[in-house]
Order: C-alpha cells, then structure tokens, then sequence
C-alpha cells in the first residue's frame, strides 16, 4: 500500500523582493519537522519534490536530517509540484481588483503593511483567476490547467507500489489534491488552502487506485510548550 506524506514547504520570505526562498523560520520549521520524520518506525522510503527554492530547500534540510539519523531514501524531481505562477497571478489581475474596489486602491504599494486588506485583495484576485476563461491573454496557465498539472503529478506519484513517500510541495497543490479527492469546489480549495500551516504534514493512502484522506495539516513537531511562535501560514 503506498502513502503519500505531503509536505508544505518551511516559511518563505513573504513580503521581500526575493519570495523564494526559506525564511529563518522556516528553516527552523524544517528542522523540527526533519527530526520528527527520523524517529518514525516506518521511515519513508523516497522524497520528490519540486522545482522551486523554497520546496528544494526543504527537501534538502528534511534530506539531512533524516540521513543524520541512518535514514536514506531516493530523492526525485518533478516540476509538476510547483505552485501556480502566484507573482504572475497576482500582478496580472491586482489593478482589475482595485479599478472594482477603489477603496482599496490607496492600499496598492503597501498591502504587506496591512494584512486584512492583503486577503481581501488576493481572494478577489484568485476568484478572478479561477473565473477567467483566457487567462493566457495574460501570459497565465488556467486554473483547470493547474488542476491537471497537480492530477497528472500525483498519478505518476502514486503508482509507487508499496513506498511511504514525502512528497514537498506548496499550499494550493496541497489544497488542489485535497479538493480533487473530496471533489470539493474550487472556493473550498481556496479556503483549505488559506489554513494551511508551513512545514505542515497531510497524508494519504491509496487504497485501489483512490486517495484516501488520513491527516490533514498538522504540524506535531511544533507543539510543545512555546512553540506556538514557530507557527505560520505565509
């Protein structure tokens, strides 16, 4: 039976000009995750990961991690684990958002410094996203064209026969696969996708051919005592 453990990447720069890559925090969020894998009685057997900083990052602190404890498994690749084009997106659809909402617009060139208004903006901007049928006028893959990068991922990934996988990846990947088992509608994917904790641990197993769910973004490695400070979700 194979199991598929995915991994939302460790805090990335959030607000900086260089987006991707791990945060101090992040690398600490990793750390502790990479600790928690090694003591496993069933140690995973393979990691695949994405082509992003931040996910490649991660992979490799949770690498060396769980081989500083004799754990060794095969590392693999596959770009289909990358998050959608989030800059892209959000820069190519924040001036329709703000033309619709003028109240926000005085906002633009510091929504990092007010965060209730930085969600209103990127939900209505993800909305706008999902909705838009032609989304390459702007030089941007399609929502359902997303989904079927994250399905056609995960189809190859699980024909693993008999391995426990890591599988590190971004949030909305995470959501999306979530979504696609539970056949959830894409607000649903969105709002799943929002809660999502860096660092955080949600697993599968496949059971003929279908995902079944058995742990969704839970983050054992950050709970003892004052280890809520090591919690995030941007």
């Amino acid at each position: 039976m194979t199991e598929l453990i995915l991994i939302r990447h460790g805090q990335a720069c959030f607000g900086t000009d260089d987006y991707d890559r791990l945060s101090p925090l992040g690398i600490q969020q990793v750390e502790r995750l990479a600790a928690h894998l090694a003591q496993s009685p069933t140690p995973p057997t393979t990691l695949v990961h994405g082509s992003l900083r931040r996910q490649r990052q991660t992979a490799d602190l949770i690498l060396q991690g769980l081989e500083a404890n004799g754990r060794r498994l095969a590392l693999t690749r596959d770009d289909r684990l990358d998050e959608y084009d989030i800059a892209g997106v959000f820069w190519g659809y924040l001036d329709d958002i703000l033309a619709q909402q003028p109240d926000l617009a005085p906002y633009r060139d510091r929504l990092n410094e007010h965060p209730a208004v930085f969600e209103t903006v990127y939900r209505a901007i993800m909305q706008t996203w999902i909705a838009d049928a032609t989304p390459s006028r702007r030089g941007l893959q399609s929502w359902p064209e997303f989904q079927q990068q994250v399905r056609d991922a995960f189809e190859h990934i699980r024909d693993r026969a008999g391995d426990r996988v890591l599988v590190v990846t971004s949030g909305a990947v995470i959501a999306s696969l979530l979504g696609q088992a539970l056949n959830l509608d894409p607000a649903m994917v969105l709002g799943l996708n929002s809660g999502l904790y860096n660092s955080s641990l949600t697993r599968f197993l496949v059971i003929d051919g279908k995902l079944v769910l058995t742990e969704f973004n839970t983050v054992p490695h950050l709970q003892g005592t004052g280890d809520r400070d090591l919690h995030s979700k941007r």
